[in-house]
């Protein structure tokens, strides 16, 4: 199975809640999908971190956001080291 669409725009979806990442969703990738991926939810996280914000609930969404992307990075590293995927 094939990124559909943009992974930028995969990723800002994963950072906002609205896709989750699992094993089994990245067992269908390849590896070059993969790192694709992975990329993107840097520059993603990149992005997000470089946002000021004032309120307390635009820190709360911000750092919600920015949690999300280190689960969903964590996850790809965990499973490209275990099935010796370079990205």
């Amino acid at each position: 199975m094939a990124l559909q669409g943009s992974p930028k725009k995969l990723a800002e979806d994963i950072s906002n809640g609205f896709f989750y990442v699992t094993i089994p969703y990245l067992k269908t990738l390849s590896g070059h999908e993969i790192k694709e991926l992975y990329n993107a939810l840097k520059i993603v996280q990149r992005d997000i971190r470089a946002m000021i914000t004032t309120e307390t609930e635009d820190t709360k969404k911000k750092q919600m956001r920015l949690m999300r992307l280190n689960n969903v990075l964590t996850v790809i590293e965990n499973y490209a080291r275990k099935y010796r995927i370079l990205i």
